[in-house]
């Protein structure tokens, strides 16, 4: 009886040390935390509804979406569009992608989006999903070549297919 009890008290003891090791483990007590982020949070004014997406380039700069309030207010949103935000110079604030090319920015209602760097060139390809006027309408991936001078989008072509359910994208092909 003494050898089972034995044995109980270690099958019992096993367990209960793997069980306290793991709860040690996922809570990450041991682990080491950096603090990677760029500065102190604030709110940056210019986007009232919040953001879908935000990519940043490797020079610092961020694009983010503004615009899908599809259930939030009746309006138009005043803040459709693609801003940048410079990452190298934190306290200013954002700015507003001028449009070039042959998209109506009124025609222009944002959600996610994706950049494509030219390894060879440098030049930004963005690929954006465009909701359309009337949200749901007229889905459609807009592409566009960013220029960081001009702080302006080019118009490059607007892709539709009614088959669209998810895209991964790699240089211009779906």
């Amino acid at each position: 009886m003494d050898l089972l009890l034995k044995a109980l008290f270690c099958v019992v003891l096993a367990y209960s040390v793997w069980h306290s090791l793991r709860v040690i483990y996922i809570t990450g007590l041991f682990v080491r935390r950096y603090n990677h982020q760029p500065g102190p949070c604030r709110i940056i004014p210019g986007i009232e509804y919040g953001s879908e997406d935000i990519q940043t380039l490797s020079n610092g700069i961020a694009l983010i979406t503004a615009g899908m309030n599809a259930g939030v207010t009746d309006t138009p949103h005043k803040f459709r569009g693609i801003y940048t935000f410079d990452f190298n110079n934190p306290n200013k604030n954002l700015t507003k992608l001028k449009f070039t090319g042959n998209l109506a920015e009124e025609d222009f209602v944002p959600h996610g989006f994706h950049v494509w760097t030219d390894k060879h060139t440098g030049s930004v390809t963005v690929f954006a999903v465009n909701h359309g006027r009337n949200y749901w309408d007229n889905e459609s991936v807009e592409v566009f070549k960013y220029d960081d001078k001009a702080q302006s989008l080019h118009h490059l072509r607007t892709i539709r297919d009614t088959n669209f359910r998810r895209s991964a994208i790699y240089k211009q092909k779906f």
